[in-house]
């Protein structure tokens, strides 16, 4: 009941006001940085694949700080990666604030973030690599297929895509050069946006790009459809992976902004089964890689 009466008000009052109100107490935090903690773990990814009620759900654990804002993009983006380590510290709590917590509760006291663009960054896993390399990393991942339409319609939904979704498939799969335009997001941002939505999805490649930074311990991989359909039981498994509790959560919802919170902006789009078997045709040699890498079948062909 509470978070819907916070999420009602949240919704009821201008963007504009949050973000005024964040960029306060982002600015309170400045002295002292040096004292804030480094994040124990992150979860890196994937967009569109339940990493915003993942946030909350550890979020709402007692032994778990969570980031003062859920995406922090330090390490994905280069603008806020030039602000420096201790522009990051300023998202984390206090090492004071731990050590009470932890004396308080008698148990151990980590805190994370949550960017989920971190995943498909080719440098993002190297500058995490340097600052924080014991961190443990939890990693969602969500059929390609059904996630680059995801992706899709939230971009559609916030006002940002006026393009078909088979506009922008060919679009993206046409480009002869991708890595020139994701190393250049600004320069066209519509043919950024098009190819972002496909290439998030080549998990083989990512994972081939953070396993040479961090080692297969660090990771805890989750099928996003376990997380939908299971939640409590691989909500758990994610607690046991951070050495922690479990604990008994009723009623998880739906944590996805613009799913649970706004009201949908178009009818219901549909994905045709001509462009659905050209994306499985697409996904389908990375798909296989990820298997044989992770030694796990996805079952997503």
């Amino acid at each position: 009941m509470i978070d819907r009466i916070r999420d009602t008000i949240k919704l009821l009052t201008p963007v504009r006001f949050h973000r005024l109100v964040l960029q306060c107490r982002f600015a309170l935090r400045g002295p002292g940085s040096s004292s804030r903690v480094l994040p124990d773990f992150m979860v890196i990814g994937t967009v569109r694949g339940g990493t915003s009620s993942l946030f909350r759900y550890l979020a709402s654990h007692p032994c778990i700080f969570p980031s003062l804002r859920k995406e922090t993009l330090y390490f994905s983006h280069l603008k806020y990666y030039k602000k420096g380590e201790l522009w990051y510290r300023r998202h984390f709590p206090t090492a004071f604030q731990i050590r009470l917590s932890e004396r308080l509760l008698r148990k151990k006291i980590l805190t994370f973030e949550a960017t989920p663009n971190y995943f498909s960054d080719a440098a993002a896993a190297q500058r995490a690599q340097q600052l924080i390399p014991n961190a443990k990393l939890i990693l969602l991942l969500r059929n390609p297929v059904e996630r680059a339409f995801s992706h899709y319609q939230h971009g559609v939904r916030r006002g940002v895509e006026k393009r078909s979704f088979e506009a922008v498939m060919d679009i993206a799969l046409q480009i002869p050069d991708p890595q020139k335009v994701l190393n250049n997001p600004y320069e066209d941002r519509d043919l950024y946006r098009a190819l972002d939505y496909f290439h998030t999805g080549l998990y083989a490649d990512h994972w081939e790009n953070w396993t040479k930074c961090f080692p297969r311990e660090n990771f805890f991989v989750v099928k996003s459809e376990d997380f939908f359909e299971r939640t409590s039981e691989t909500f758990n498994q994610i607690l046991a992976f951070l050495q922690l509790s479990s604990i008994k959560k009723q009623n998880f919802r739906n944590y996805s902004y613009w799913a649970a919170t706004r009201p949908k902006a178009i009818p219901e789009a549909r994905m045709s089964d001509g462009i659905r078997q050209k994306l499985k045709a697409f996904y389908a040699p990375s798909n296989a890689r990820l298997n044989q890498m992770l030694e796990r079948d996805f079952g997503w062909d």
